[in-house]
């Protein structure tokens, strides 16, 4: 009788051993299809860099034009002594809407001018302030002249003296 338990014992582990080898196949398997390592591509993702990753992010035949914004000086009054910012920047435009946001440029500038003078100078030394300020402005400039317009604002010059 002691031995019958030992052998469903013995055989009952077999099963399990299994089991727990066929779980980790399968999870190794199945990590490496999601990260894209055992069939390239298939869930949208690859770790080779490819031609497209580094391509224009404009569809295929569509241009963007640029509209160039009028140099900002502002002028940083809660400093001693007061300083000055320089800003010049374009905007990327989807064709055909250039004559549009050019009729808006005063509404532009009067919105970049407020978010500019309200930044504090301890904002504008953060190495990172260059980001954020472009995606304030962005947000800002899509909101006054209207949604699927402007693309992109271009910073090309940003100076404090």
């Amino acid at each position: 009788m002691a031995e019958q338990q030992e052998e469903e014992v013995k055989k009952s582990k077999k099963p399990l051993l299994f089991g727990a080898l066929a779980a980790v196949v399968l999870g190794i398997g199945g990590y490496l299809v999601a990260s894209g390592t055992l069939i390239p591509g298939l869930l949208g993702g690859s770790h080779a860099p490819s031609a497209e990753t580094h391509a224009d992010p404009t569809p295929a035949g569509q241009a963007i034009s640029y509209v160039p914004i009028e140099p900002l000086m502002i002028s940083m009054t809660r400093t001693t002594p007061v300083r000055q910012l320089r800003l010049e920047a374009e905007l990327e435009v989807v064709p055909g809407y250039e004559r549009h946001v050019e009729s808006q440029m005063p509404k532009v500038l009067d919105v970049m001018n407020t978010y500019l003078r309200a930044i504090d100078l301890a904002d504008i030394e953060d190495p990172a302030v260059l980001l954020r300020t472009r995606l304030q402005l962005l947000r800002r400039v899509q909101v006054t002249v209207g949604e699927g317009v402007v693309e992109g604002l271009l910073i090309t010059k940003f100076l404090i003296s």
